[in-house]
């Protein structure tokens, strides 16, 4: 079954979907990883509830350790930053992976958030028109 809506409507409901979910998931951000650094003690890397370590025998300074993964995420941060993050954001990380990663690495504030919506915003226009007159 097809919707005919025109392309206003089509850019005003992928947009707001888009936006909504860039509004819950950035304020659902810190929550979540309060609870997985609840459950899962970085200092062991166990999970709480199947082995508990006696607290004698945990560091209390556990050691830097640089994964391919961290220096990949830091030179990507460093060399986009925020703005390619947005921009990739809708469609190649999805919208709750891109907005975790942006508040998790530039904070929560409305610059962070402008900026994903609008990405958002303009990925929406530009796949409508897309489709629009193109398919």
């Amino acid at each position: 079954m097809q919707c005919k809506y025109n392309i206003f409507e089509t850019i005003i409901l992928t947009s707001s979907g888009g936006i909504f979910g860039i509004l819950v998931f950035a304020f659902l951000t810190k929550p979540i990883s309060i609870a997985f650094n609840f459950l899962v003690d970085k200092t062991r890397k166990n999970i709480i509830f199947k082995k508990i370590i006696p607290q004698s025998k945990i560091k209390k300074n556990p050691k830097s350790i640089f994964s391919k993964k961290n220096r990949r995420v830091i030179r990507v941060k460093q060399k986009f930053g925020l703005s390619g993050l947005a921009i990739i954001t809708p469609i190649i990380l999805s919208i709750p992976v891109g907005t975790f990663i942006a508040v998790k690495y530039y904070t929560l504030n409305s610059k962070t958030i402008l900026f994903l919506i609008f990405a958002v915003i303009m990925w929406s226009v530009v796949l409508s028109l897309f489709v629009t007159y193109l398919y």
